[in-house]
């Protein structure tokens, strides 16, 4: 646990330029793969999503849909099934859905069936995924949450609960992932709406408060507020999420003209705004981020891709309209998974239509040999092979290999005769002394009769070229040396 308390609030007035680059469309593309349609009822169906990648590499897409959670193979874009969830006493079908390890977890706003938070799981994909069961969301048997968060790293799932004290949020330990048990609730009266966990540290939305929290939770029990600050002229406070190296951290309102925010929170007693830009839709809903790139589910836009390494001057990369072209509101993408891999991403609609999105960087890729093959991978970057040979596997090709059949992935050259040291040798050297002495016939016959050390390289050794080492190289040695007799072949083979 960090050995300070943080406890700011911090009324943040600065004003930064909104920032709206254009499309760098030569970069990157959104392809569209595959697209589900779950049933609806006038628009609502749809809610967020999520994914998992199985251990033998197979992609699945989960999206929480009006009749429960859906499943989708991703590597063969085929539906596999729907797990029943509650549908009754909700004014739309919100789910909201997690993983750990081979388990899918899902809280709703709805009552009826498997009510709670359900627990399914996917270890039997590709062939149907197990309903375990639904608790209650927390000690008092509410059954209702609008969202949860997963730390992955220490197993622990927190859920957004009741609007009054102590029961804003419900912690619980997954070290047994099928029977999860409650081990704290805490938080405010004025409630909060999203959570993001990360390695023993919550990031909190908190709704109409209108503020941002971040708490230690090392001990659990125990949770530590380090920072809350105020979202200025503040919309609707929904969810934020902090980039990989911590340093900063992406917010979204859920009100029409509210800009998505980029907050430097390196030191969370003085947390400054740094950037804000927003999508044509006008309404951000979701934000998730990998690295410096921001991957936003915005409504009626669909899926935005934002680089926010010049946090000051964020530049949209991609976008993707999952809805209809000018639309605006609370339309269209409700969520979106960016985690998959390989540039897949998942896109959930509010109409139950799920769309499986790839995005693609169509940069140009340098390739100096025009052999094919980019430079990045090239074995040979400036000589053209496109096959790729290299037959000593030493990672350097055939074609630019000074030593081709032997590993020198170095390609030292210390007499710089452009043949590489590991196969430039004297021929009849066996102990690799520098010249041919008697000594190197005692070293073949060691080699040879006693099981001594193998001349380097074996070749060394075959001085009368018979393509082996044997007792005739040391006898032919001795007689050079003694007897006048011919030098070793020349080069040896």
């Amino acid at each position: 646990m960090r050995a300070f308390i943080l406890m700011t609030v911090v009324a943040l007035s600065a004003c930064v330029l909104v920032q709206t680059a254009p499309l760098r469309a030569s970069d990157f593309t959104i392809d569209s793969l595959a697209a589900f349609t779950y049933p609806s009822t006038g628009g609502l169906g749809g809610s967020d999503d999520w994914g998992w990648n199985a251990p033998d590499g197979t992609r699945y897409a989960i999206m929480g849909v009006k009749a429960g959670v859906a499943f989708v193979n991703v590597t063969n874009l085929s539906a596999v099934e729907v797990i029943p969830g509650p549908s009754g006493s909700c004014s739309a079908f919100w789910r909201d859905i997690k993983t750990y390890q081979h388990y899918c977890y899902a809280v709703s706003e709805c009552v009826g069936t498997n009510e709670g938070l359900m627990i399914m799981d996917m270890a039997y994909l590709p062939d149907s995924v197990h309903f375990i069961r639904s608790i209650p969301v927390d000690p008092l048997g509410d059954v209702t949450s609008h969202n949860l968060s997963i730390d992955t790293l220490n197993g622990f799932a927190y859920l957004e609960g009741r609007n009054q004290a102590n029961e804003s949020i419900h912690v619980f330990s997954l070290a047994d992932p099928e029977n999860p048990v409650h081990v704290h609730s805490f938080g405010d009266a004025i409630g909060i709406h999203d959570i993001t966990a990360i390695d023993d540290t919550i990031y909190v939305a908190d709704g109409n408060a209108p503020t941002i929290s971040v708490y230690d939770m090392a001990v659990k029990t125990a949770p530590v507020l380090l920072s809350r600050f105020t979202i200025p002229s503040a919309g609707y406070v929904h969810n934020c999420w902090p980039t990989r190296d911590h340093k900063h951290l992406v917010t979204t309102e859920e009100t029409s003209g509210k800009t998505v925010k980029i907050w430097d929170i390196q030191d969370l007693l003085n947390v400054q705004l740094a950037g804000q830009f927003i999508g044509n839709s006008d309404i951000a809903h979701n934000a998730l981020c990998i690295g410096d790139t921001v991957y936003l589910s915005h409504y009626a836009a669909g899926v935005e891709v934002w680089d926010i390494s010049t946090p000051s001057t964020p530049t949209r990369l991609a976008n993707f309209d999952t809805y209809q072209p000018g639309n605006t509101g609370f339309e269209g993408c409700w969520g979106m998974y960016p985690f998959a891999g390989d540039g897949y991403m998942y896109a959930s609609n509010l109409d139950g239509r799920f769309f499986i999105l790839k995005l693609v960087d169509t940069t140009a890729v340098a390739d100096d040999d025009s052999d094919g093959v980019p430079n990045a991978s090239d074995n040979c970057p400036n000589m053209a092979n496109p096959t790729q040979a290299d037959d000593d596997s030493d990672g350097v090709g055939n074609v630019c290999d000074n030593c081709p059949a032997t590993p020198n992935p170095g390609q030292e050259d210390a007499d710089s005769n452009g043949v590489g040291d590991a196969c430039d040798y004297v021929c009849g050297d066996a102990d690799s002394g520098g010249a041919v002495t008697v000594a190197d016939a005692v070293y073949v016959i060691n080699y040879i009769f006693a099981g001594g050390p193998a001349p380097y390289p074996l070749a060394s050794a075959d001085v009368d070229c018979s393509g082996t080492v044997s007792i005739g190289d040391a006898v032919a040695i001795i007689s050079y040396i003694f007897g006048g007799g011919p030098a070793p072949c020349s080069g040896c083979p």
